[in-house]
């Protein structure tokens, strides 16, 4: 049965073309096993170029970090995690990128339990789906992301530095603190350093610069280029942010696959509209529930944190009023077009 060949004529009998429970059980192996293997291409592919697609998963929190002034780092708590996460990331990424190919695969299947005259509307909704999907995954690394991040990294400001002070009871519990010895000579003028935008390719041993755009002094070593942070003495936070690569990780591919499968509202609300499951009336009277269920799989599917809840959310119910809108036009010329067959 050709999905997105030409339309045939269609049947005077239904049960000419009507499958079998047998013939549904063999598409619906054939359409998984083809899932499966799609997931593994993308898998493989994925893995072979990971260090463009870790930059590409690792941009908004790099970007959050230089917004904050901190230093663009990242926490590996486990001599296994950096192997574990890099076969995690090339799971879920190749899960993001051949979720095209799933989602035809689900049209595909869909498309066989229906009549040949019907299959025009799998057609019609197969790219307007991939569409909606890709523009979630976009919607969400391009915007989300950074706003997420930079609001989670953002919050540490809640609690400031806080300064001790030794008094009588402090001293009779625990001994006053160690007193530091005085500085005894001092130069003459402080030292300077230069401050580059870059690391200078002729640098020798022992001589030391200031990245601003990373916010580092950086120093070239016999080995290398040591880095120390430079955090702002004014407002300083009393908490540092020390995120894992897995917990990123994670993160980000399970919210950019949060969104994707969120945009697929508009898809299902035109689909129950056309098929007669529900109205378009009765969907747009229980907008109130359906914005609580909107919110409480936003929950879900996000990671627990109020910002990624509400910019899923949000666009899915904005996302649910254009489906109604859309299925007002194609019931409505559905109308039209059994009165003109039936005239």
């Amino acid at each position: 049965m050709r999905l997105f060949g030409r339309e045939p004529r269609k049947p005077l009998d239904p049960d000419d073309v009507r499958m079998s429970f047998g013939e549904h059980l063999e598409e619906l192996r054939s359409r998984i096993i083809r899932l499966l293997l799609g997931g593994l291409v993308g898998m493989v592919g994925c893995f072979i170029f990971r260090e463009q697609m870790m930059k590409l998963i690792l941009w908004p929190l790099d970007l959050a970090l230089k917004y904050q002034g901190l230093p663009t780092e990242i926490q590996v708590i486990d001599p296994t995690e950096t192997f574990v996460v890099v076969m995690k990331m090339s799971i879920y990424c190749g899960l993001i990128i051949t979720a095209p190919y799933g989602l035809y695969q689900l049209w595909a299947f869909v498309a066989a339990g229906l009549y040949r005259h019907e299959q025009r509307f799998v057609r019609q909704f197969f790219p307007i789906s991939v569409v909606l999907f890709t523009v979630g995954v976009v919607f969400c690394f391009t915007i989300v992301m950074p706003i997420v991040f930079s609001f989670l990294i953002g919050i540490r400001s809640w609690i400031p530095m806080p300064r001790a002070e030794d008094n009588w009871i402090t001293d009779m519990l625990i001994g006053r603190p160690t007193a530091t010895q005085p500085v005894t000579s001092a130069p003459a003028t402080p030292m300077a350093l230069p401050i580059l935008m870059q690391d200078p390719p002729d640098a020798k041993p022992g001589e030391a610069w200031i990245n601003p755009e990373r916010k580092q002094i950086r120093v070239r070593m016999p080995d290398g280029i040591s880095t120390f942070p430079l955090t702002p003495e004014e407002g300083e936070s009393f908490v540092r942010p020390m995120l894992t690569l897995s917990f990123v990780i994670s993160f980000v591919t399970r919210l950019a696959l949060g969104f994707g499968l969120g945009f697929q509202v508009p898809i299902v609300v035109v689909l129950l509209a056309m098929t007669g499951i529900v109205s378009v009336a009765t969907m747009a009277s229980v907008r109130k529930y359906v914005l609580l269920v909107m919110v409480t799989v936003a929950a879900v599917v996000t990671p627990p944190d109020v910002t990624s809840q509400i910019l899923l959310a949000v666009p899915m119910y904005l996302l649910y009023e254009g489906g109604l809108l859309a299925a007002k036009v194609v019931v409505r010329r559905r109308m039209e077009e059994q009165a003109a067959e039936g005239g």
